[in-house]
């Protein structure tokens, strides 16, 4: 959606926070209201504010406020995620929810999707800025990593700008040589048997949620963890079965003598449960 409002000349990631005239519960000091927009999306922003949304690890390891100045140094925070959805309500004058349905859900066909898979977390308590959260099903989130995958294209329509693909996927924050972060994209480099380097990027969420696109593939792999009733696969196996897709799709060596094993569906224990049964209660008109 930035990519878009930024095409259309709608936002300026060069704004600073003092710019728009945002603050917080918990007052910003002048040096963490130079933070500029493409701070916020790159993780960047040195505001270490409390945060809608949080885990506690993020919280208990969260730097200290002034510890960083904007843009010197990348902590994955919630803060900067959730003000930069702000930012885009503020300046396209658009829910964030209503233009994920118009710009990205109805061209792609999303079939599953609704403005009622959507909210904002409010914990007023701690900050004036709520959080956005979406659910999406397996196949909705496969699509949207196909028109990455497509550079920013359905149907030869042009959804997203591709320059904007092509940099928002990239390291920009480099962690080591095969690991980086860029515009909210986790981006890394999978070795083959060969030693070439293949770039895959990826959006990963909670209970081990992929959005991974293989571009060397020509392939999009997801994984949608059951987050409600916490039933989810460990993530270095679902790394590993993508790195195996990969490593098939790139045409590197296969087993000499494959193990196979047969295939079979363990239910969930909720999967039948027992009919619940409720007292009627009369209402009035």
């Amino acid at each position: 959606l930035y990519g878009i409002a930024i095409d259309a000349g709608k936002i300026d990631l060069d704004e600073t926070i003092a710019d728009l005239g945002i603050d917080d519960i918990s007052t910003l000091s002048d040096t963490e209201k130079r933070a500029r927009i493409e701070d916020l999306i790159m993780s960047r922003s040195g505001i270490y504010h409390p945060a809608a949304k949080e885990t506690d690890g993020h919280r208990n390891t969260r730097p200290g406020r002034g510890s960083h100045s904007p843009g010197e140094h990348w902590w994955y925070n919630n803060w900067d995620f959730n003000l930069a959805g702000v930012i885009y309500e503020m300046k396209t004058a658009e829910s964030i929810f209503l233009s994920f349905q118009r710009r990205i859900a109805e061209p792609l066909g999303m079939e599953d999707f609704g403005l009622e898979d959507t909210w904002y977390q409010w914990e007023r308590e701690i900050t004036e800025h709520p959080a956005y959260a979406f659910k999406l099903s397996a196949r909705d989130r496969a699509r949207f990593g196909q028109l990455f995958l497509q550079n920013g294209k359905w149907n030869d329509e042009k959804i997203v700008p591709e320059h904007w693909v092509e940099k928002s996927t990239s390291s920009l924050t480099q962690f080591s040589e095969d690991r980086g972060y860029g515009y909210m994209w986790w981006s890394y480099y999978l070795q083959d048997d060969d030693g070439e380097s293949h770039h895959v990027y990826a959006a990963l969420g909670g209970s081990s949620q992929i959005i991974m696109v293989m571009p060397d593939s020509e392939a999009v792999f997801v994984y949608c963890g059951d987050s409600d009733y916490g039933k989810t696969a460990d993530g270095a196996d679902l790394w590993k079965l993508a790195g195996m897709i990969s490593a098939a799709r790139t045409g590197q060596k296969a087993v000499e003598e494959p193990q196979l094993t047969d295939v079979s569906a363990i239910p969930y224990a909720y999967a039948n449960p027992e009919p619940k049964h409720y007292d009627e209660v009369e209402l009035s008109p």
